[in-house]
């Protein structure tokens, strides 16, 4: 199994709209060959860096 991990810095205070747009076009994550799973989490200390993690 691969997991990769990117850390997402957003302009401040575009979470919400980039979480919008994400959920738009997360069939691409999820149609992919070997896609298992992922997740798109705001960091604790940071609402504008985001953690994508995909498996």
């Amino acid at each position: 199994m691969v997991t990769e991990l990117a850390l997402l810095r957003l302009e401040r205070g575009s979470g919400p709209a980039f979480e919008a747009a994400f959920a738009r076009v997360a069939s691409l994550l999820t149609g992919a060959d070997g896609y298992l799973r992922h997740r798109l989490v705001p960091t604790l200390d940071d609402a504008d860096l985001y953690l994508l993690q995909v498996e």
